[in-house]
């Protein structure tokens, strides 16, 4: 077969980048210059230093929140309701909801069964100790002892999004309960 002469595409001139285009890059160095003299503290940008810095923190205001939580567990326990919500809403400004998700998340991660292993999970960060918080505590443990749950191991959650964990454990609940027929069908009797 005969090979076909192909033509060449014409070269386009040079061509002048629009004023607006220049000045909008201008600002938006500019404004990150601005933010890394306001956050970076005096340091240059790193993804990966931020990133880590932002795990690091991240898991502290994991462990913070459970000791919080413990202290919540206090209060709620010497406090009559009613004195109780006031504290939670007036003396330390937070909604009842978010009290009762750290309560139980302290319950939880400081278990006898999770204690020792409280401080390998906190580094997932609260969002993801609350969307964990309904699998098992033996499971929790396996966990973080290098165990998996859903098929993800602590490597696997720690790079996911809150989202994508959340999605991940619901789907295997799912196959969970599609696997056994008791767990589909709640008006069997099992007496």
């Amino acid at each position: 077969m005969a090979r076909t002469k192909q033509e060449s595409a014409p070269l386009v001139g040079d061509t002048l980048l629009a004023d607006n285009l220049t000045e909008n890059q201008n600002k938006m160095a500019l404004h990150q210059q601005q933010i890394m003299e306001q956050f970076g503290e005096g340091l240059s940008y790193d993804r990966e230093r931020v990133v880590h810095e932002t795990k690091f923190y991240m898991a502290q205001s994991a462990e913070a929140m459970l000791e919080a939580g413990k202290r919540l567990v206090i209060l709620k326990e010497n406090e009559p309701h009613g004195d109780y919500l006031d504290i939670i809403q007036e003396r330390l400004g937070m909604e009842p909801r978010i009290a009762q998700k750290m309560a139980q998340a302290a319950l939880k991660y400081l278990s006898p069964a999770l204690v020792n292993n409280a401080k390998s999970l906190s580094h997932l960060g609260k969002t993801k100790l609350y969307e964990l918080m309904l699998e098992d505590d033996d499971d929790l443990a396996a966990l973080a002892e290098g165990g998996t749950i859903a098929g993800l191991d602590l490597d696997d959650i720690d790079r996911m999004t809150s989202r994508e964990l959340k999605a991940a454990l619901r789907d295997a609940r799912e196959d969970a309960d599609a696997e056994c027929p008791l767990h589909r069908t709640p008006w069997v009797s099992l007496h």
